[in-house]
């Protein structure tokens, strides 16, 4: 009777063990070029031409053939970073760094989540000590690692106002690679920027550190800088706006212009 219960109960274990693992297979490769490796290398270049599309299709086609592929979350999360689903770009981070904790680029996505939220203290901090991370982590490309996370922490220094550390993290960008077009717009922008924000209202400022502008901001844009005073005082007066004969009739004889056209 021991005996029985003991097979059953291993039986049942058994069972448990490989149902929990078929959650976490992934499907079979098409060809050799079907890898999780390659569909997240794609997706990257995809993200960097701003296709967020195609480049979310590469990632989940990553995650598809290996659910505990990091590197594909580490990608979403940026994916969803553009489109400003902070939500989703936390919990797209951290399942990345819950799957590999060496995965350095999955630490900036997480910083860049932070500066989203406002929190630019613990951003910067956190991307730091990402970049310090690099050398030892799990990033086949250091090199490639260390130009994307100094990216991210100049852009988050430039939407927390700190413009000198922006100027040099872009700046660090190109000695780590001399030709990176990307820092180079980066520093360009930036001084274009400054110039744009000298003595405006912190209002505006957030509004053109934004790549898009939305309706909302177009309205603001309109209440803080438009002349409404003016407007208001050369609008037509009541007297004004009444309804006025026609010059000409139906038939198109021309008629006598009305000794006062105004109403009565």
């Amino acid at each position: 009777m021991k005996k029985m219960f003991v097979t059953l109960f291993s039986m049942a274990v058994l069972l448990m063990l490989m149902s929990c693992g078929s959650t976490e297979q992934g499907r079979k490769a098409q060809s050799v070029v079907d890898s999780p490796d390659i569909h997240y290398q794609r997706g990257k270049d995809l993200f960097n031409k701003d296709k967020l599309s195609d480049a979310t299709y590469e990632f989940n086609q990553a995650i598809s053939l290996d659910p505990k592929y990091a590197p594909a979350y580490e990608g979403l999360s940026w994916v969803y970073l553009e489109q400003d689903n902070v939500e989703k770009a936390k919990e797209s981070a951290d399942k990345a760094l819950d799957l590999d904790g060496k995965w350095s680029l999955a630490k900036v996505a997480r910083a860049r989540v932070m500066a989203k939220e406002g929190n630019y203290k613990d951003a910067i901090k956190e991307a730091n000590n990402a970049i310090k991370d690099i050398p030892g982590s799990t990033m086949p490309d250091k090199k490639a690692a260390n130009v994307q996370a100094h990216l991210a922490l100049g852009d988050i220094y430039k939407e927390a106002d700190m413009y000198d550390d922006a100027q040099s993290t872009y700046q660090r960008v190109l000695e780590i690679d001399k030709l990176n077009m990307k820092a180079d717009k980066a520093i360009k922008d930036l001084a274009k920027y400054k110039t744009a924000i000298a003595g405006q209202r912190p209002e505006l400022k957030k509004i053109a550190s934004q790549k898009e502008i939305t309706r909302s901001d177009v309205a603001v844009l309109f209440a803080l800088e438009l002349p409404l005073d003016k407007i208001f005082r050369e609008a037509p007066k009541a007297s004004q706006s009444g309804f006025r004969p026609p010059s000409q009739s139906v038939m198109g004889k021309r008629e006598a212009p009305a000794a006062n056209e105004g109403l009565p």
